[in-house]
């Protein structure tokens, strides 16, 4: 430091210095003046042995520029989006005017930072709690709405997904394009994905990314309520993209300006039969009926929770899921309604085209019911109940949407409970249609394990009239789970008869799905099984079920080993893929403050009914939860 601080002195032998022999065309020379072709004075008098951190976010040179669709979009069948960069700009003097956009992180009338100008958040940040003595259901959701959006505007800037920082805009466009649109929302979901990774609470963050939070009460969105009117209206603008009429395109049919984060399940699908029978019956086992006929499709599903019980104090629900609240709480009053509402429920559905369910733009992993013109696809809804027999059946055109009764015991954490140990064991749930196979069957021969069986008509459904002789390829059903936003709050659905829009949506949710295959005759043994229904004549009866709690891909649930089914049990999968591993793969979900920013790379990329999809879903080929990115362009 001497050197260069005393530069050109004499007698001390402090004046040589290793930095000045290595970096010699920027610390030599005399000039004082910055812009001055030599001003190696003005960079040694700013070298420093003290450590500083610049209160700005850390962005390369060469970041994605804004203002073009080829920039940075998100197009099918891509998990994530990608864009061009650039290389580092011209440091001559700015020739732009006002108006025009920046160029990656750098201004675009005199090249400062436009990333330095939204400072750093803290990710740590006290966040209100839901529950307890202090908690309010509205702050909760206001913070962590707001915590999305800090998140949001930084992942934007340095991305270059859209340029929300020109100076002086005239008119900052809608983004023109689904595919530039789809990688906005893209980075929504990260955002609101990593609020649910930090906080400490099982509540899935709802984040109105385009769109305000109350539209009736001003076009202010509460979310960026913090941010200068510039990005504000820069925000606003992607409702015009949502619109259905013109200039706008339509871009959000289903979320419609919101996304939802990922909270890690504490129910998943874990196992699944599925059986149909003739009417008129078959004449023999296999063939069908000469006449015309019909088929009952019969499904049980088999819940899990596996999570481990807490230690008290650091989970409200001490590792237990709520299968149904007795007593929601009303954000608005802070008291419960006394209503009991079902926080879970299982839905059966035909997805013969699962493309709908992975689309980018299915921000709920919604399946449409009969006649919705969202999809175009008219075979994707919901499965409806037709000329069923059972006693108190809901009758023709009852959705296949099975609730959890009230007085439902909460699912207890499995805490990794398997084999030797005999079932039926905790933390497992089953859900089937009454009537037959008797109870026998379901159970191995074991007692029926209270609290852990429910029946319901919505499990069963009728299939259209095949005609005689013909045989009957039954679809297996796609099983969704889905969940309440918030399971301590009362529901509040948009578009039904008392929805609140001044307080945050909280209705149902997919976190979790056994996609349907195609039963066929004689079996398709080639390959990894598909989840398939089975002939009720056929025997024996025999179950499919995950390797894993948490890999729910298609091909990752086969046929069980333990005589037909592995109920209230660890599931025992076939060859190739041998026995569970043991323990089970966990999918890293913090609930809790950062120790490092380097945690952040376990964080999701996906939507909350995509995690059990993506997570090990290559046969233990690791988490991967996020896709690898592009390597960087050269500087």
């Amino acid at each position: 430091m001497e050197a260069l601080l005393r530069y050109n002195d004499v007698n001390s032998t402090g004046a040589t210095s290793d930095l000045m022999r290595l970096l010699p065309n920027n610390m030599g020379g005399t000039s004082q003046h910055p812009l001055s072709p030599n001003s190696a004075s003005f960079i040694r008098h700013m070298v420093t042995t003290h450590s500083f951190d610049v209160d700005a976010p850390g962005i390369s040179s060469w970041a994605i520029p804004p203002g073009s669709l080829a920039n940075y979009n998100l197009t099918a069948p891509a998990l994530a989006p990608s864009g061009s960069s650039t290389n580092f700009p011209s440091l001559a003097p700015p020739t732009r005017t006002p108006g025009q956009p920046t160029n990656g992180d750098f201004n675009g009338l005199d090249w400062r930072s436009v990333s330095a100008q939204l400072g750093k958040i803290n990710l740590n940040r006290k966040l209100t709690p839901y529950t307890g003595p202090t908690g309010n259901i509205q702050q909760a959701d206001l913070d962590r709405q707001q915590f999305a959006a800090d998140i949001f505007i930084r992942l934007v800037a340095v991305t270059g997904a859209y340029d929300l920082f020109n100076p002086t805009p005239p008119a900052i466009t809608a983004p023109t394009g689904q595919a530039q649109f789809d990688a906005l929302r893209w980075l929504a979901q990260l955002s609101a994905n990593i609020v649910d990774y930090i906080d400490n609470d099982d509540v899935i963050t709802t984040f109105n990314w385009a769109k305000p939070h109350n539209p009736g009460a001003g076009s202010i969105n509460l979310a960026y309520q913090n941010y200068p009117a510039q990005i504000q209206n820069a925000i606003n603008n992607f409702q015009t993209a949502i619109s259905t009429t013109a200039p706008g395109i339509n871009a959000d049919p289903i979320g419609q300006g919101w996304v939802f984060g990922t909270e890690l399940p504490r129910v998943v699908i874990n196992e699944a039969y599925a059986e149909y029978t003739s009417n008129p019956a078959e004449t023999m086992a296999g063939t069908p009926p000469a006449g015309p006929y019909n088929v009952k499709v019969d499904v049980w599903a088999e819940l899990h929770n596996p999570f481990s019980t807490d230690l008290p104090g650091s989970d409200p629900d001490n590792g237990n899921a709520i299968l149904n609240n007795p007593n929601p709480i009303n954000p608005l009053t802070g008291m419960g309604t006394g209503t009991a509402t079902s926080v879970y429920q299982l839905v059966l559905a035909n997805t013969s085209a699962p493309i709908n369910l992975r689309a980018a733009g299915n921000v709920l992993g919604y399946v449409p019911k009969v006649g919705d013109t969202l999809y175009s696809t008219p075979t994707n809804v919901i499965y409806t109940m037709m000329n069923n027999t059972n006693p108190g059946d809901g009758g023709a055109g009852t959705e296949c949407i099975t609730p959890f009764a009230s007085g439902t015991v909460d699912l207890p954490a499995s805490n990794g409970a398997g084999p030797p140990t005999a079932p039926p064991l905790p933390g497992y749930y089953v859900v089937g249609p009454p009537g037959n196979p008797p109870g026998s069957w379901a159970t191995q021969g074991f007692s029926q394990p209270p609290n852990q069986f429910s029946t319901n008509a919505t499990m069963e459904y009728t299939l259209p009239m095949q005609g005689g002789g013909t045989a009957y390829n039954v679809p297996a059903p796609t099983i969704l789970l889905q969940r309440l936003m918030n399971p301590y709050a009362a529901t509040n659905i948009p578009g039904s008869l008392g929805f609140n829009p001044a307080i945050a949506p909280n209705f149902y949710i997919t976190v979790d799905y056994l996609q349907g295959g195609i039963y066929s005759t004689p079996p398709d043994t080639t390959g990894v099984p598909a989840w398939a229904a089975q002939d009720s004549t056929s025997s024996p009866r025999i179950s499919y079920g995950r390797v894993q709690p948490y890999t729910g891909a298609k091909g990752a649930q086969i046929q069980q080993q333990a005589g037909g089914n592995t109920f209230y049990s660890v599931n025992n999968p076939s060859p190739p893929l041998s026995t569970p591993a043991t323990p089970f793969n966990w999918p890293a979900h913090l609930d809790r403050q950062l120790v490092s920013p380097m945690e952040l790379l376990n964080v999701s990329a996906f939507k909350p009914h995509e995690f059990t999809q993506q997570f090990n879903s290559q046969a233990y080929a690791g988490q991967m939860q996020i896709p690898p990115p592009a390597p960087p362009p050269p500087p």
